[in-house]
């Protein structure tokens, strides 16, 4: 081959290099920066998607949750196994005190068994088993509310169980005002069977009574309960305690005495089985006239006109043993024995506002008479007050079922 042949072949040789290399320059590498320096590979919405790890679940669930503050003492603590089993659970208050609960039967739930208490850090502590058969441990806590004061509640009657009389109020006393009486009120449920109508009447901030629209029928049993533990009554007061109390109602005994003739007459069921001639209170200190209810019964009580703001030494003070007295209201009427004023019962007013009766009778009506029974008393000069012990029955039932809240 002449040198112009090889020459020839170079130059073609050269050439088809060049092509080659300026093809190359021309693609772009899938890895290679783009015109604003960004790396093509990274950037699509599928490589970040990548790139994010899934949130690692607990061995267990708590309910409320973990680390959760003012929590309702009357919430419910719940435990839940997210894999696997419980193999020990313990909860316990800030104290050391365990808190009782109880786990189903594939063991995989926990739930407290009673009431919280206020403003306590409760713990827990699970260990749980895995279905692979891993075990691992939870720990978590959860604060409960912390009242900005708590009330009290006390009841009449306190005591469950007793027979009462067709007139027997319910009465709810709190030893703090009560702001949001509504409210308060829905904690407060009485039943009654058979079913009737009555509604609550508040006397002051701190005490509301009950009473049906008319005397209860002979045999009602009527139920009350006070719900007010772990509850808001109104500006962060809580009840301190829940209370209750029941009773069965006896015997309808209802006394009248009118002023006109002074004659007490007792009625059982409806049926007349009593008379008795009495005294009623004299001018300068008469009776009540109203609905009153019986309170108190005693076998022997001392009665000091002192503790009404008359002096023992006044001409018409006394501070004398009085024998079967039955309270039927709070300022001091009685239905008590008076030998001592036999000759003027049923002739002439001379107690101090108590009904005089004779020894027999006093004996008789202290006996047969029931916390609840009613004593009207009719003709006098000044009414029984409302608010004075148990008048509930002297205020008329519309304004009474308003409430006076």
């Amino acid at each position: 081959m002449n040198r112009h042949a090889k020459t020839a072949k170079l130059v073609v040789a050269l050439m088809s290099l060049l092509a080659l290399l300026l093809a190359s320059a021309c693609t772009v590498d899938s890895n290679s920066p783009d015109e604003d320096g960004n790396n093509k590979a990274d950037s699509g919405p599928s490589a970040e998607a990548e790139k994010t790890e899934a949130p690692v679940q607990t061995a267990v669930s708590m309910n409320p949750p973990d680390g959760a503050t003012d929590v309702n003492p009357l919430t419910p603590l719940e435990l839940t196994a997210n894999d696997g089993t419980m193999t020990s659970v313990s909860v316990t208050n800030n104290e050391g005190g365990e808190v009782e609960g109880t786990l189903s039967k594939d063991k995989k739930v926990w739930k407290s068994a009673e009431p919280l208490g206020y403003g306590r850090t409760y713990s827990a502590l699970v260990k749980t088993l895995s279905d692979k058969g891993i075990t691992s441990q939870f720990n978590g806590s959860i604060q409960t509310v912390t009242p900005k004061n708590q009330t009290a509640v006390s009841t009449i009657p306190s005591e469950p169980g007793d027979t009462f009389g067709v007139g027997m109020p319910l009465i709810v006393r709190f030893d703090e005002p009560i702001t949001d009486k509504d409210k308060a009120e829905g904690y407060m449920k009485v039943t009654t069977s058979p079913k009737v109508e009555g509604a609550w009447y508040w006397f002051s901030d701190m005490e509301a009574h009950w009473r049906p629209k008319d005397y209860y029928e002979p045999g009602t049993k009527v139920d009350l309960k006070v719900d007010v533990y772990g509850r808001d009554l109104g500006g962060g007061l809580y009840g301190q305690g829940d209370v209750s109390t029941n009773f069965v109602v006896g015997d309808s005994m209802v006394s009248e005495i009118s002023n006109s003739d002074k004659q007490l007459r007792v009625y059982k069921n409806g049926e007349l089985v009593r008379t008795m001639p009495a005294s009623l209170g004299m001018a300068k200190y008469p009776s009540q006239s109203g609905i009153h209810v019986v309170q108190e019964k005693h076998k022997s009580l001392i009665m000091d006109s002192s503790t009404w703001g008359l002096p023992t030494d006044d001409p018409d003070g006394y501070y004398e043993k009085v024998p079967y007295a039955t309270r039927i209201s709070m300022s001091g009427e009685f239905v008590h024995a008076a030998p001592w004023s036999v000759p003027d019962q049923g002739v002439r007013n001379v107690s101090h506002g108590c009904i005089n009766v004779s020894l027999d009778d006093g004996i008789w009506f202290y006996e047969n008479s029931t916390y609840g029974d009613i004593v009207v008393i009719t003709g006098t000069e000044v009414d029984l007050k409302p608010e004075d012990g148990w008048g509930d029955w002297n205020i008329p039932w519309d304004t009474w079922k308003a409430g006076n809240k």
